[in-house]
């Protein structure tokens, strides 16, 4: 049955993924500096885009 919504279940992990690395990056300089409260706002905004483009009707 999960092979079915392989895609969402991809889809969550890569958010939770990036989420967790703008966390650990957080206030770091790189060329910039990381923020992880912009990294929390893209990946909400993906995953209302998504939930609302129906990308997980029947995962829940």
């Amino acid at each position: 049955m999960l092979v079915t919504y392989w895609p969402q279940l991809v889809m969550i992990f890569l958010l939770v993924y990036s989420l967790g690395a703008g966390l650990v990056n957080h206030d770091k300089p790189k060329t910039g500096k990381e923020n992880f409260w912009v990294s929390a706002v893209a990946a909400a905004l993906m995953f209302t885009i998504l939930y609302f483009g129906n990308f997980f009707e029947g995962l829940w």
